[in-house]
């Protein structure tokens, strides 16, 4: 963690920007039409709903050489997927409110050594482009909802607007910072980038089967997630993500060090 201003020491300096892939950079995520080789086993589909489409894989041994925040596999392949309304002409939506939704958004993770062919993409589900991007190293941040920020930096006993006014929380600050990172903002591990709130929240209030925002227990439950990865809406690939927001995967702390993705949950933001 680099010095910057107001002593902003919560920033996280070595999750991984997925950007748009030039010949310097490992090539480590790609569209649907080379992750359709995969196993049979391995196309998710929404019991009652219909196939999930596509949306991102990620090769983890291009990830080794970053520090990472998270714990991810030397090796293999973490796959997302997401119900986005194509298959039901948007009739549908994913989303934390409602968390009988949950099963619309996957992330799998496929073993190096596991065999796999290609496969077709399911019918009624058209893909996205094809676009390859690459890791760089990128400082990311909370903002002024998230509970680390306020936990390093909110008075004991203080209001919001007395928070408010302090200087991580500066409007020009916050938008020196923001524009360290080129759009789209793929990601894997860090802060996310909301558009609306805390994304740590939203999973939790779904997790807890969207109890009263007040309970205590939201607050506990969302400190045990953390972002795993965030797919910004992209035009190179035709992506757009309700009104250009982004999607995001998280996951347990604790799943993630013992190496378990098959309990990650989802959500997504947008203007």
């Amino acid at each position: 963690m680099g010095p910057a201003p107001a002593d902003l020491t919560l920033a996280k300096a070595t999750p991984a920007k997925l950007a748009h892939a030039n010949r310097m950079y490992d090539r480590v995520m790609s569209d649907r039409e080379r992750v359709t080789e995969i196993a049979h086993r391995h196309l998710p589909s929404w019991d009652g709903h219909g196939p999930l489409s596509f949306v991102a894989a990620v090769d983890c041994a291009a990830l080794a050489a970053v520090p990472l925040d998270i714990r991810l596999p030397a090796a293999g392949t973490l796959m997302f997927f997401y119900f986005d309304g194509q298959y039901d002409n948007g009739e549908t939506t994913v989303g934390y409110w409602d968390p009988r939704t949950s099963a619309g958004a996957r992330t799998l993770y496929v073993d190096p050594g596991e065999p796999a062919r290609p496969r077709a993409c399911p019918d009624g589900i058209a893909p996205y482009k094809r676009v390859e991007l690459a890791v760089q190293p990128v400082v990311t941040f909370p903002g002024f909802e998230h509970p680390d920020l306020q936990a390093a930096f909110k008075a004991p006993g203080g209001n919001l607007r007395a928070f408010l006014s302090h200087p991580v929380n500066d409007d020009a600050f916050v938008e020196a910072l923001a524009g360290r990172t080129a759009e789209p903002r793929h990601r894997v591990g860090g802060y996310a980038d909301p558009v609306q709130g805390p994304v740590e929240w939203e999973v939790a209030i779904a997790a807890l089967g969207n109890p009263d925002p007040r309970d205590l227990q939201v607050a506990a439950e969302q400190a045990r997630w953390t972002l795993l990865a965030q797919i910004d809406t992209d035009g190179r690939a035709g992506m757009m993500w309700g009104d250009y927001g982004a999607l995001y995967w998280l996951a347990r702390r604790a799943d993630l060090a013992a190496g378990r993705f098959t309990d990650t949950s989802s959500t997504w933001q947008c203007s």
